[in-house]
């Protein structure tokens, strides 16, 4: 059973509109799991979903079992170009979002 961590780093939002620092990111990400961190939050919205990207990128580069980590993620329609979902949220786009973060 994963056990979740009380603590989690900032958004990952300020790092997907930043620089995007791949070395740097890594780094952060390992710190936080050597130090019992597990629990990594973003959002489609973050950087138009490269936060997600990146942060996927990272935990499979450290071959950090999927299970031993959670990831909570929002669904926003401010980014999405389908003109049918633009402010609402309907049946169609959260399937698509849901699908795009796994």
């Amino acid at each position: 059973e994963t056990q979740v961590s009380k603590y989690q780093p900032f958004p990952w939002e300020m790092r997907s509109t930043l620089e995007n620092d791949y070395e740097e990111d890594k780094n952060i990400i390992e710190v936080c799991l050597n130090n019992g961190i597990n629990h990594f939050d973003t959002a489609e919205l973050y950087g138009a979903g490269e936060g997600e990207r990146q942060l996927g990128k990272i935990l499979k580069d450290l071959k950090v079992p999927r299970e031993e980590v959670v990831i909570a993620t929002k669904i926003c329609t401010a980014e999405n170009p389908d003109r049918n979902s633009r402010g609402n949220t309907n049946k169609k786009h959260i399937r698509e979002s849901i699908k795009k973060s796994l």
